[in-house]
Formats: C-alpha cells, sequence, structure tokens
C-alpha cells in the first residue's frame, strides 16, 4: 500500500459514527494506513456554522476539512455533498461504530492497493 487516507468522523460521543453531516460540531480527524488508524485530533466547527443556514456556513466547514479524503458520516446532504466532492473528498453514509468504519475504509485501501 502505497499511501494512507486521512479520514474525518462525525460522532457525538466518538464510538459511534452518529451525527449528520449538518449537526456535527466536530469531526474526529485519523489518519488510515496499513496499521491501526491513527486518532490525530478532533477539529471543532465553530458556533454558528453548525445546522448550516447558507452555503457560507457550509464551506467554511468544508475548509476545515480540505486536507481529508473521505467524511465518514451518519446522513450526509445533498448541498454538502457537492461542496465535498467538487473538493476531491469522498462523503460515506455509515451508522457502524467508528472502529468499524475506519476498519472498513482501510481494507477498501489494502484491497485498491493490491490491484
Amino acid at each position: 500500500m502505497s499511501g494512507g487516507l486521512r479520514v474525518a468522523v462525525t460522532s457525538g460521543q466518538g464510538q459511534k459514527v452518529d451525527l449528520h453531516f449538518g449537526h456535527a460540531d466536530q469531526f474526529l480527524v485519523f489518519d488510515i494506513t496499513a496499521g491501526p488508524a491513527e486518532f490525530l485530533e478532533a477539529r471543532h466547527v465553530e458556533s454558528g456554522e453548525e445546522d448550516f443556514e447558507g452555503l457560507e456556513d457550509l464551506d467554511a466547514v468544508v475548509d476545515l476539512l480540505s486536507d481529508c479524503q473521505v467524511v465518514v458520516s451518519r446522513r450526509v446532504g445533498p448541498h454538502a455533498r457537492a461542496r465535498l466532492d467538487a473538493r476531491g473528498i469522498r462523503a460515506v453514509e455509515s451508522s457502524d461504530t467508528v472502529l468499524e468504519s475506519l476498519a472498513q475504509l482501510r481494507e477498501q485501501l489494502i484491497s485498491s492497493a493490491s490491484i
């Protein structure tokens, strides 16, 4: 496997992927490589940017995640998905635990590297 993935996950308590992208007040950021996922940091959404009222707030959150290749969230609305896609960030919807979601992405990464 040549490279890794930087992944942002929406989770209220850090255990389960349980927040809608637009309701997240923080994103847990991980690096995934051949080994276990490495937690890097929690990135907090500035007050007023969650529950996006306008596309400017949405753009500010997407900017916060600009170095991530994947966002895992319970749900991602069409406006958020379009903004993420435009920045080359893949949106994945999940209701699994954070660890299960990261393991699935790791398996996809390994599979695509071995092709």
